[in-house]
């Protein structure tokens, strides 16, 4: 003989089990990581990095006077630009580790915020001890991980319109 259970009871015992899926669903929902940023990295070298931000602060320049830097794998050398003169000199890459050393440029007169711009480009290029690259990002880090400069990964069509 089969036995009935009543209606209200059995919707009373099956109701935690129908709060525990929600639940739980929230919970992970809640606990997952935060979503990363689909664009792949740009390789540290080989790429035409455009300074976007120094010390904190968003550089503007004028088109023609970006700073940039390139660093080339094969040669362990870095050519670019502070916005007027030319920048060229070693840099020493092991795994997260980056040090730019003996930087030097070219000593032309620069009007405006160029000057400024350019030493404190210098001085931060310097003080790098380490990078990070997020996507199309290159950070330049301190040795107490202060971010020092931003600079963006440029596309092969921006580059050849700008310049080297």
């Amino acid at each position: 003989m089969m036995h009935r259970v009543p209606l209200l009871t059995a919707m009373i015992l099956a109701t935690p089990l129908l709060l525990a899926v929600p639940l739980g669903a929230q919970t992970a929902a809640q606990t997952s990581p935060e979503p990363r940023d689909a664009t792949p990295a740009s390789p540290l070298t080989g790429t035409h990095w455009t300074l976007t931000q120094l010390n904190g602060e968003p550089v503007k320049a004028k088109p023609g006077h970006e700073g940039w830097i390139e660093l080339n794998a094969d040669t362990k050398r870095l050519a670019g630009s502070g916005g007027c003169n030319r920048l060229m000199g070693p840099y020493e890459l092991d795994g997260a580790s980056l040090h730019f050393r003996q930087v030097a440029s070219t000593m032309m007169a620069c009007p405006g915020d160029s000057m400024p711009r350019e030493q404190s480009f210098l001085k931060a290029l310097g003080a790098t001890t380490s990078y990070r690259i997020r996507g199309i990002t290159l950070q330049l880090r301190s040795s107490d991980d202060t971010i020092l400069a931003l600079l963006t990964a440029q596309t092969a069509k921006a580059t050849a319109i700008q310049g080297p």
